[in-house]
């Protein structure tokens, strides 16, 4: 076959018509729009939808966000799925069944209000395990961690030690200079201990401090015995734990209304689209000019489209120098499936030839010669046919796989 051979128009059509005309020139799906010009006459006509825009981009936001937090809890269909983007294939009465019964705002504060919760319950569990990591060390201690406090005369000062600057002499010069310290624990790298000595002894003692690389431990918000602050860190885990399944399963449940947030969310996009384009057409005083492509042989309808209406005009112009039409490949239904192999490599110009059907014969061919065995040709074939029912937007590409198996 060839490339669609395709025509360029220009609609003029009076401002009191422009909504629902735009609306209908994006249900026939006709119409390659490449620009909306401006008429240059002011007009003192204000357009009071602004507020409608903002309304609804907020929502489209939200929306958006809510559909990105719903995928993650979508199965992912596999490489085959990857190579061939899958669209949602609706029907007008899914669509308007959706548009006017679906109850998106609701839906939305609900996946929402999980969203919120399972950051916060995250965050918490995140504060626990920095709780059970500066605690741990210290099971070894039999003493309530509140009462590792100073007194009138003397500091208490629990804290890790590196252990390689904990010599001997090292603890030698800590006698010598009245501090005591008591050791509770050690890692690989570090003891755990408890430093005390006499308030008249700072200035010394912090110096000695320096030297052995002493940090203090921050018990800020502990309470009672390390054994038992672990034990209810435990229980809080696990307690935030169960509380996060159970919103997770929730998550999972909102999967079921993945399609009708899709709907909606494109339902309000073409909203917002067709109303920026009525802004921008209402600037003239009384007309505004689309100028785009149609297919040739669909310009009867988009004609037909445009006498419905009592101010408006489609007329045929030529194209600008150089100007280049958008390229849609026309084949019969056998050589369909081999224009993805064309497009793997760019879309040929529109003035050339479509080189499809001439390299299908030698792609099957050669497709068939890399398989070599009948047994895997089989195969590919029957798993074609049967991802075909499972896969409707992706049929071109299994019948190409069908054909060279």
């Amino acid at each position: 076959m060839a490339i669609a051979k395709m025509t360029k128009v220009s609609i003029a059509l009076h401002s009191s018509h422009k909504e629902n005309l735009l609306k209908e020139l994006q249900d026939l799906s006709a119409l390659h729009i490449i620009k909306i010009e401006k008429q240059e006459k002011s007009n003192d006509q204000e357009f009071t939808d602004e507020d409608t825009i903002r309304q609804l981009e907020s929502q489209l936001n939200r929306l958006g966000d809510t559909i990105s937090f719903v995928q993650r809890f979508i199965k992912s269909g596999g490489f085959l799925e990857s190579l061939v983007p899958q669209k949602l294939p609706i029907s007008h009465e899914t669509y308007n069944e959706t548009i006017e019964h679906f109850k998106c705002k609701e839906m939305i504060d609900h996946i929402k209000k999980i969203e919120h919760q399972l950051s916060t319950l995250r965050s918490d569990k995140e504060h626990l395990l920095t709780k059970r990591q500066t605690i741990e060390p210290w099971m070894e201690l039999d003493t309530p961690i509140e009462l590792l406090k100073e007194t009138t005369t003397t500091r208490v000062l629990p804290g890790r030690i590196n252990k390689r600057l904990f010599s001997e002499d090292a603890q030698q010069k800590a006698k010598d200079m009245g501090i005591q310290i008591a050791k509770i624990a050690e890692s690989k790298n570090e003891i755990f201990v408890i430093l005390l000595y006499h308030k008249n002894n700072d200035e010394n003692a912090g110096d000695f401090l320096d030297e052995i690389n002493f940090a203090p431990e921050d018990f800020r918000g502990f309470t009672g015995k390390p054994v038992d602050i672990l034990k209810e860190i435990e229980e809080q885990s696990g307690a935030i734990e169960t509380e996060c399944e159970s919103l997770l399963k929730k998550a999972k449940e909102s999967v079921n209304f993945y399609n009708q947030l899709l709907i909606t969310y494109d339902h309000i996009n073409d909203e917002v689209t067709r109303l920026q384009a009525i802004r921008d057409a209402v600037r003239t005083k009384t007309t505004y000019i689309i100028h785009g492509w149609v297919e040739t042989k669909q310009k009867e309808s988009l004609q037909k489209l445009i006498d419905s209406y009592d101010a408006a005009v489609i007329d045929e112009i030529e194209p600008e120098e150089e100007e280049m039409p958008p390229v849609k490949l026309i084949n019969k239904s056998i050589f369909a499936p081999f224009e993805i192999v064309t497009q793997l490599y760019g879309t040929p110009n529109y003035r050339e030839v479509d080189p499809s059907p001439h390299l299908s014969i030698f792609f099957a061919l050669f497709f068939g010669l890399c398989i070599t065995d009948a047994g895997y040709g089989i195969v590919l074939a029957l798993i074609a046919l049967l991802l075909m029912k499972k896969m409707p937007s992706g049929k071109k590409f299994l019948w190409l796989l069908f054909i060279g198996a």
